[in-house]
């Protein structure tokens, strides 16, 4: 990198990683927001954040990056602050406080809404779960993780949260990892659903599957539309005109 960075905030959006504060020299907070393409092997400069921001967390959703919480280190401020990023326009703009002021959290995207997991405030680590529905503008609280926990790592595997690793209040390194199961989306597979797609040319596929199923394509392409997922998706016809085929697959490319 053309610069000295820690504790930044990072996501891939549309084949480009994006960079967002954590701190320089001395350790000082910025603001400082930066693109790296692959393709050239170049960075560049974007719009400052609004505020200096050094351990949040971010995330992509339809088309925009969010940043949760965070801290500063030139005065101790810890962040409730949500800031939504828009790459398009290069602009910023402010949402909804989150409830609870943390840094060093991570955060996680499932079914259209942004868990924030984690993180320490002034008093230590925090197992604090919050879930932000941008068609609301609105945070509510859900259950707490087993462990308090800060600079941990997290990943959504299946409509479940894998929270991973981390620090406790003690500032000793935590080796264990939580499933995190959403209360109000449980996947049953006794419950299915038809998934629509909608071809260039006009013409529909239908398919029917299970909620796990569903929810693996939604999270397959929100993947794709944040630049990390695979080129295509395998969609399984199971047991629809299979003929003299052991099994049939669709690939969408969408």
């Amino acid at each position: 990198m053309p610069f000295v960075r820690g504790a930044a905030a990072n996501v891939a959006y549309n084949n480009k990683i994006y960079l967002f504060g954590g701190f320089g020299n001395s350790n000082i907070s910025v603001s400082t927001v930066n693109m790296y393409d692959p393709a050239t092997d170049t960075w560049s400069s974007k719009t400052d954040m609004p505020l200096v921001n050094t351990a949040a967390a971010a995330v992509v959703l339809t088309n925009k990056i969010y940043l949760v919480g965070g801290k500063s280190n030139q005065n101790n401020a810890i962040y409730t602050i949500l800031q939504q990023y828009d790459p398009t326009s290069d602009t910023w703009s402010t949402q909804s406080y989150m409830p609870t002021a943390r840094s060093s959290l991570s955060a996680e995207v499932h079914l259209g809404k942004i868990y924030a997991i984690g993180g320490a405030n002034s008093t230590g680590a925090v197992n604090t779960v919050e879930v932000y529905d941008p068609e609301t503008n609105t945070w509510s609280t859900k259950a707490s993780l087993i462990n308090a926990r800060y600079l941990h790592g997290s990943a959504s595997v299946n409509g479940n949260f894998y929270v991973i690793g981390g620090s406790t209040t003690t500032l000793a390194a935590n080796g264990s990892v939580e499933k995190y199961t959403i209360a109000d989306s449980p996947i049953n597979e006794n419950e299915r659903a038809i998934l629509t797609v909608t071809l260039n040319t006009g013409l529909e596929k239908e398919f029917d599957l299970s909620m796990s199923e569903v929810n693996a394509f939604i999270n397959w392409y929100e993947a794709k539309q944040g630049g990390t997922g695979t080129a295509s998706y395998a969609i399984d016809k199971h047991n629809n005109n299979i003929g003299p085929f052991k099994s049939r697959k669709d690939y969408c490319y969408c």
